[in-house]
C-alpha cells in the first residue's frame, strides 16, 4: 500500500475517536494518590490509594465501607467539588471505571448536585445523575451525558459510586479514570451548522 494512503488512514482514523474537551476533575486517574477526593462525611467511609487500576497508568481510588442510610443507600461513594467556569453553558459529560471488589451492586452511578457558590456549599440549586451496570471482579466503563447546568450554578459536586445490595462496612469498590466536561466536537469547523468554509 502506497505511504501515502497509510498516512491517509491513520489521519481519518484519528478524526474518528473520540475528542474530549478540559477535563474538570483534578488528580482524575489516582495514579500516586487520592490528592483532591474525600469521601462523604458521617458515614465512617475510608477512602484510600490502591496500586490497582483501571488503565495503562497505575494507582486507582479505594473506598472500604457503605452507607447504612440516605437516598442512595446503601452507597459506595467517591467525590470531588468542581468549577463550573470553564464550561459555562455548555452540557455535561461524565464518565469513570468502576471496579466493585467483593460486592456486586445493584447499579452505578455518576451523579453531580450544583450549588450556588465556589466551594459546593449553599445554595444548593439542583441535582442529576446516570445509571450504569457494574459487574463484579471488573473494571466497568460507566458513562452519560447531563444537560446544561441550571442557571446561577457556580460549582458542581460530582459523586462517583455504586448501589449496593446489602449495607457492609467492609464492602470494597474501586475507582479511576474520571471525567467531567463537555465533550468537544470532531472537527472544529464541521457540517453541523451548514457551512462548509475550511472545506474543498
Amino acid at each position: 500500500m502506497p505511504r501515502r494512503l497509510i498516512v491517509l488512514g491513520a489521519v481519518l482514523l484519528h478524526l474518528c475517536s473520540p475528542v474530549f474537551a478540559q477535563n474538570l476533575i483534578v488528580n482524575p486517574t489516582f495514579d500516586t494518590d487520592v490528592v483532591s477526593w474525600d469521601v462523604p462525611d458521617g458515614f465512617g467511609f475510608i477512602l484510600r490509594h490502591d496500586p490497582t487500576d483501571g488503565s495503562a497508568a497505575a494507582g486507582a481510588a479505594e473506598v472500604e465501607g457503605a452507607a447504612p442510610g440516605g437516598p442512595f443507600s446503601p452507597f459506595v461513594i467517591v467525590q470531588q467539588c468542581v468549577d463550573l467556569g470553564p464550561i459555562a453553558g455548555k452540557p455535561l459529560t461524565l464518565m469513570a471505571e468502576i471496579k466493585p471488589v467483593d460486592h456486586q451492586p445493584s447499579l452505578a452511578r455518576l451523579a453531580v448536585t450544583y450549588w450556588g457558590t465556589a466551594g459546593c456549599v449553599d445554595p444548593f440549586i439542583d441535582s442529576a445523575s446516570v445509571e450504569g451496570a457494574a459487574t463484579l471482579g471488573i473494571w466497568n466503563p460507566v458513562a452519560g451525558d447531563l444537560p446544561t447546568p441550571p442557571p446561577g450554578a457556580v460549582s458542581a459536586l460530582i459523586l462517583i459510586g455504586v448501589d449496593t445490595p446489602v449495607a457492609d462496612p467492609t464492602l470494597l469498590t474501586r475507582f479511576d479514570d474520571v471525567f467531567v466536561g463537555p465533550v468537544a466536537e470532531i472537527f472544529g469547523d464541521g457540517f453541523e451548522s451548514g457551512d462548509t468554509s475550511g472545506w474543498e
